[in-house]
């Protein structure tokens, strides 16, 4: 098959969940532990012979530069920090639109669910239907569950928002955020302003057969096409340095999550498809 290989549907209800449960912080690795030789850094496995992958891993996606990265049909963008070094891959179970995994070793998964929305489709009410199927899923696998963080940021819309919007900004309104298109020739289809983009955030451990693993991540919604819900779930493996997995995520909501959008190539709502 030409999709890479399988995920388990237990790694995405556990990587995915981001719900905080107490656990004690190990002591922060040696910046020397965290550097691996470059030879060493490969697709498979992102860490190379650093002796504290995890820390090594995280330290490349704080710090690499982010690239752009689109589903199989070319109507979805998002955006990946050391894009070169995640694989796609589908999720067994959960169908999504594109999935990508740092690593073999899962150092992080980000993921894009697109599907009908369950009535409203404002993008608070596919979060909370995301996050409501999420705890049904824990429920179901046994993860334990705690309280989640909530809060608000912006993104700027595709090519979707031309079908809920019939004019594009003022030329005055796009020169105040660099987000949004700097020329009033910009193509048809470019950001047309910016949205809502709610999202919850927090960690969560689990309990696997020989090991405990903690993760740090967050999930974020957007205004999609009519009827429709996309919602994006990220989430990093915390090695010995919690707070760098922490800083991680907050790249993810402040510089990365804002990018996701429909591109021009979309002039209604794509197929539900397990891409």
């Amino acid at each position: 098959m030409r999709y890479a290989r399988r995920v388990t549907e237990r790694t995405i209800v556990s990587t995915l969940l981001l719900f905080a449960s107490a656990c004690n912080a190990a002591q922060p690795s040696a910046p020397q532990a965290r550097v691996a030789t470059p030879v060493t850094v490969t697709r498979e496995n992102p860490a190379g012979d650093a002796e504290e992958p995890e820390d090594a891993a995280l330290t490349r996606l704080l710090h690499e530069k982010a690239s752009e990265r689109r589903d199989r049909t070319g109507t979805l963008a998002t955006w990946l920090p050391d894009a070169e070094r995640w694989r796609r891959v589908k999720l067994f179970g959960h169908p999504t639109r594109a999935t990508h995994r740092y690593g073999d070793e899962h150092f992080a998964l980000d993921s894009l669910d697109y599907r009908p929305a369950s009535g409203d489709d404002t993008a608070e009410a596919c979060l909370q239907h995301f996050v409501d199927r999420a705890r049904d899923k824990a429920n179901r696998y046994g993860v334990a569950l705690g309280p989640i963080a909530h809060g608000q940021g912006q993104y700027a819309q595709g090519v979707e928002s031309s079908v809920r919007r019939a004019t594009p900004p003022p030329l005055a309104a796009a020169e105040e955020s660099p987000l949004l298109p700097s020329s009033p020739r910009t193509p048809v289809g470019a950001p047309l302003g910016l949205a809502s983009m709610p999202y919850v955030r927090g960690t969560g451990d689990f309990t696997a057969v020989f090991a405990r693993h903690r993760y740090a991540g967050a999930v974020a919604a957007y205004r999609s096409w009519p009827g429709t819900c996309l919602v994006h779930a990220f989430a990093v493996r915390v090695g010995t340095d919690e707070g760098l997995a922490l800083k991680v995520v907050d790249r993810w909501l402040e510089e990365i999550a804002p990018r996701t959008r429909w591109l021009p190539r979309s002039r209604r709502p794509p197929r539900f498809e397990d891409r």
